[in-house]
């Protein structure tokens, strides 16, 4: 059997030339592929020198005091409404106004310093009850009562017979 020498050299040539394109294909590839990065890197410039304007712009502007002003109260938002709700002191008058229908009690005076209001009640027997009733209802009621706009503190001092008075002291809830 004879062996037919074109079958090597042809196919010696063939796989040469795969290997010519394959080695085009990559050089054409890798052509692109630095190219590209080429691109990519002179856009990544020019975002950064973009992002770094646009940071001057922003120190500059936040060097304003109106606006340094305007970021302190919205980070302080819930600190500030919540100063506005404890100062609407007359809310706590109309509170106590109410109490003196609803127990049958006078508040008298009227001191508002550091969240806590102080005041001086008076309790008087009448058709409704005797003093010391009222005052054992409204205490008892009144701290009981989840609902108050107040908190009623200890109070440590009571005195009288048929007229009972006392400071009563209320802190904000």
């Amino acid at each position: 059997m004879a062996i037919d020498q074109n079958f090597y050299v042809n196919k010696k040539n063939k796989e040469f030339l795969y290997s010519l394109w394959f080695l085009s294909f990559v050089l054409v590839i890798s052509i692109g592929i630095f190219w590209y990065n080429t691109f990519l890197v002179k856009a990544n410039q020019e975002l950064e020198g973009q992002i770094i304007n646009i940071d001057n712009s922003l120190n500059e502007v936040k060097k304003d005091k109106r606006v340094q002003i305007k970021e302190l109260v919205d980070i302080n938002k819930s600190i500030l409404k919540e100063l506005d709700r404890k100062s609407d002191v007359v809310s706590y008058i109309k509170h106590l106004r109410l109490l003196n229908s609803k127990y049958g009690i006078n508040l008298e005076g009227f001191d508002y310093n550091a969240w806590k209001i102080t005041t001086t009640a008076k309790i008087s027997s009448d058709e409704r009850g005797p003093a010391y009733g009222k005052l054992v209802r409204f205490i008892q009621d009144y701290r009981l009562n989840k609902d108050n706009e107040l908190d009623l503190m200890f109070v440590n001092t009571i005195s009288g017979h048929d007229t009972i008075e006392f400071t009563a002291n209320f802190k904000l809830k």
